[in-house]
């Protein structure tokens, strides 16, 4: 065993899942404090599982969405052109992988808003029918 580490929380104690502070009571049908558990001595040997707690739902719409903001912030500032920004971000528990779909949406955004959208002659409502934007999505 490693130990206690930085971030950890109590886990389990003796093959009972603790939530925040509160255990589930077996015998009194309902959640006691963990403290007040361990105080208790015939619940003697104690056996403890430390490790990370799991992170709840907003926590991860909270990383995803400052990952996607530290993606795109990358992909401005690399002086490489067309850069994809972000590959992959190494942590000491997990790796997070930016994956993208190569189904070419992207590029046709990017070619309907410098050949449509730029354009002072073109209205929403209009059908693309310009030149160079028919041209840009042949060749990409």
């Amino acid at each position: 065993m490693d130990g206690i580490k930085v971030g950890y929380a109590v886990l389990t104690v003796n093959g009972i899942s603790v939530n925040g502070r509160m255990i589930q009571d077996v015998e009194n049908q309902g959640e006691t404090d963990v403290l007040a558990y361990l105080q208790d001595s015939s619940h003697f040997p104690v056996s403890i599982k430390f490790g990370r707690p799991p992170l709840r739902a907003n926590e991860r719409i909270m990383l995803a969405s400052t990952f996607h903001s530290l993606y795109a912030i990358s992909a401005q500032l690399s002086p490489e052109q067309n850069s994809s920004g972000i590959l992959s971000m190494d942590t000491d528990v997990f790796r997070l992988h930016c994956m993208q779909t190569i189904t070419g949406t992207k590029k046709l955004y990017q070619i309907y808003a410098d050949y449509a959208l730029k354009n002072p002659f073109y209205l929403l409502e209009m059908p693309v029918r310009f030149d160079l934007f028919d041209q840009n999505v042949q060749a990409a």
